[in-house]
């Protein structure tokens, strides 16, 4: 969509200045209020980069007029509400606009919020869309986030069954589910929660699995959908199977976060079976932490405990979620993407590889970066060999750094199969990121 003109009227308006670089410190303006808005658009302005001026355009006519008509920036702090953000998310929309920002007329009797969600549906919705996903806007971190494409797709009329990118499945029921879901849910909980309704039929009994690790996993679903039909398919599901589920959901989680959802086995398993396995798990656990070998108890272990015992077990945290698995034969040779998800995987990836990637488990705990490891071989022939450790920053969805054995870079083949890898996840690798 072709840039919206700069609206008529004063010159007068500070935010304009500041985007056209015209005004580099904010500290002459005498609204406080406006000044804290101010000096984070200044922030981001102060460069001269491609999203910057990207941005420039879309930005003016977005904050021109919330500045012009509305006093959001003006009598709404930065505590209450952050506006300049959501304003620049939604000028990285631009191409999704089917109105200008001009033709806003601002209803003054809202609240902000809600003053600042009716210009995203001026701008954006053909057809409304569920109220839990206005939440998308609020999201911190990258630009670009997958609920807001969601939200940008739905709001265009399409079935969120289609959506041309990374989705969960979802049955034609399941988008019915998922456009009722309660609005305190985000769009990625409303869609679990589209998953689970069809087979358990009870909206208390999906939101308590929204409460259980089973929620946002959708990297494990070929082991979570089976197992949930299973467990909530019998309609009598005795008292000790729902004080057990959350157990045994912790108990599959780890067995797929350490071999993988293949290395889950539910085809000849029933209820009773699984929750022997979980208390045999946990109890060992709970054993070999304390150094006693009492006999085997039954123990239903509140989330505390379980926590405290998985986190003893091997420090293992959640995959980068999305990420589609990888393999490929190129050249006489067979390449294949693995995720490390725990100390014991940085440990071995480090000494074979002779770097410091073991250093990286902090940030991959706290959610801020994922390693993975792409391994080939020839074909038909031998055991995989580490290529190269890849590092990416799991906010923005993007490349950090591709580095061969002892930090060497890597084979142009290789990182040929680390580009096409990364254009298959929606992950960005510039060019500066694997040299």
């Amino acid at each position: 969509m072709k840039p919206f003109l700069l609206p008529e009227g004063p010159t007068s308006l500070v935010t304009p200045d500041i985007i056209l670089g015209r005004r580099k410190s904010p500290s002459s303006i005498s609204n406080l209020i406006l000044r804290q808005h101010a000096r984070l658009l200044v922030r981001m302005f102060n460069h001269d980069n491609h999203c910057t001026r990207r941005l420039r355009d879309p930005c003016l006519s977005l904050f021109t007029v919330v500045e012009r008509n509305t006093p959001l920036l003006t009598a709404v702090k930065r505590d209450s509400l952050n506006i300049v953000p959501v304003l620049v998310r939604l000028a990285d929309h631009e191409s999704d606009w089917i109105r200008s920002p001009s033709s806003w007329i601002p209803n003054l009797q809202l609240s902000p919020r809600q003053l600042l969600l009716s210009l995203v549906r001026h701008l954006l919705n053909r057809y409304p869309v569920p109220e839990f996903s206005d939440g998308a806007w609020f999201i911190d971190g990258a630009l670009s986030h997958i609920e807001r494409e969601w939200y940008c797709h739905l709001a265009s009329g399409n079935s969120i069954r289609k959506f041309p990118r990374w989705l969960p499945e979802m049955t034609k029921k399941g988008e019915h589910h998922f456009l009722n879901a309660p609005e305190h849910l985000c769009m990625r909980e409303a869609v679990r929660y589209g998953q689970v309704m069809p087979m358990v039929r009870d909206s208390e009994i999906a939101l308590r699995i929204l409460r259980s690790r089973v929620n946002l996993d959708f990297s494990n679903d070929s082991v979570w959908l089976p197992f949930l039909e299973m467990w909530f398919g019998n309609p009598v599901l005795d008292k000790r199977s729902s004080a057990m589920f959350e157990t045994v959901v912790d108990y599959l989680w780890v067995i797929c976060q350490l071999n993988g959802p293949g290395a889950v086995r539910l085809r000849s398993r029933t209820r009773k079976s699984l929750i022997r396995s979980a208390l045999h798990f946990f109890t060992g656990l709970a054993r070999k932490r304390d150094g006693t070998e009492s006999t085997t108890h039954e123990c239903y272990f509140d989330e505390k405990e379980r926590s405290l015992l998985l986190r003893f077990q091997a420090d293992v945290w959640e995959p980068f979620e999305g990420v589609i698995p990888f393999e490929k034969q190129a050249r006489g040779w067979y390449w294949k993407m693995v995720e490390l998800t725990s100390h014991r995987e940085l440990d071995a990836e480090g000494r074979d590889m002779n770097h410091c990637v073991r250093t990286y488990a902090g940030d991959c705990e706290k959610g801020i970066s994922s390693i993975f490891s792409l391994r080939s071989r020839r074909l038909h022939e031998g055991m995989l060999d580490r290529e190269v450790t890849i590092e990416v920053d799991r906010r923005e969805r993007r490349l950090l750094q591709v580095k061969a054995w002892r930090n060497r870079r890597p084979h142009p083949l290789t990182r040929k199969i680390v580009i096409e890898w990364c254009e298959t996840n929606n992950i960005e690798s510039g060019a500066w990121s694997i040299w």
